[in-house]
């Protein structure tokens, strides 16, 4: 799940929104021309810790720069992911993903597993989801951090990198429960079967570019592509309905990963039993704002 980020500079700018049609083989969407920018030294680098005064050959303790690290930047609400562990004043989380439009069945579907998940577990949190509409999403990347004046090439290379990429096919394959890397958060999500490798490709050539422009991590070596649909803090209460003892956070993943495997037995196989859905269009959030891109294939004649 995807929770819309907040952003720091976002009041007054004007809208970064956009709509792109990719058809491959062709120049209209193009954007090879794209230039790389490197990130130039911010306040929240760190210089070294001791000087020598030049008159007095003394060696002194140099004071480092504060780090805004509450600010109104913006906050991750990203399924299985991060955020870097320190951020600067005015930088803007970046994020590129696949919409998920939820058809009848597939809402259904998850109204009931939601329903039980909250039956068994109090503190989790339930995904608002309404038919044909995009409130679920396929991480593609981690969240990244960028400058106010990166944001813009953000986009442009995210689009290079999939701009002969087709729209991806999928079914799923088991209801799943997720921790994100701090172990603050857990999920209940449904992963990817048919459909992956073409995420999987779509994310690694996302990782080459991202990395070459702002030394971003790559995604999971293991990729478990995935839409969340339930979320708990294990950082507070997320006890059983009926016990109001407070559990650490070791318990609380025990429970929900029983409560994903309770989830699987009762409706894993009417998930599997969905048609295959379509996902056609690439989301790419920076702060509040996201850009999207219809991913269109064109068959060219031999």
């Amino acid at each position: 799940m995807l929770v819309s980020y907040s952003d720091s500079e976002s009041e007054g700018e004007p809208s970064l929104k956009s709509e792109t049609v990719i058809v491959s083989h062709t120049a209209a969407s193009s954007v090879s021309d794209t230039k790389i920018i490197k990130r130039p030294s911010h306040s929240c680098s760190q210089p070294p810790d001791e000087v020598t005064d030049p008159l007095t050959k003394e060696r002194k303790r140099r004071k480092l720069p504060v780090v805004d690290l509450s600010g109104n930047g913006a906050k991750d609400g990203s399924s299985a992911e991060m955020l870097p562990a320190m951020k600067c004043k005015g930088d803007w989380l970046c994020h590129a993903f696949l919409e998920v439009h939820a058809r009848a069945d597939l809402t259904s579907l998850l109204h009931k597993a939601s329903k039980d998940g909250r039956s068994q577990l109090q503190g989790i949190r339930e995904t608002e989801i309404r038919q044909g509409e995009s409130t679920l999403h396929v991480s593609l990347t981690r969240p990244i951090l960028v400058r106010p004046h990166e944001r813009q090439s953000f986009v442009l290379i995210v689009k290079e990198a999939l701009n002969d990429v087709a729209a991806s096919t999928v079914s799923f394959a088991r209801f799943a429960h997720l921790i994100n890397e701090d172990e603050s958060r857990g999920f209940i999500a449904v992963e990817i079967s048919v459909g992956h490798d073409e995420l999987q490709t779509m994310s690694s050539r996302l990782d080459s570019y991202l990395r070459t422009a702002f030394k971003a991590r790559p995604y999971y070596a293991a990729k478990r592509f995935h839409f969340s649909f339930l979320t708990a803090d294990l950082s507070t209460s997320c006890a059983p309905v009926k016990d109001g003892t407070t559990h650490d956070k070791l318990v609380k993943a025990q429970m929900l990963s029983g409560l994903a495997r309770d989830l699987e037995g009762r409706y894993g196989p009417s998930l599997r039993a969905l048609p295959p859905l379509r996902l056609s269009r690439l989301g790419i959030r920076v702060g509040s704002q996201v850009h999207w891109v219809t991913l269109v294939h064109v068959h060219t004649s031999m």
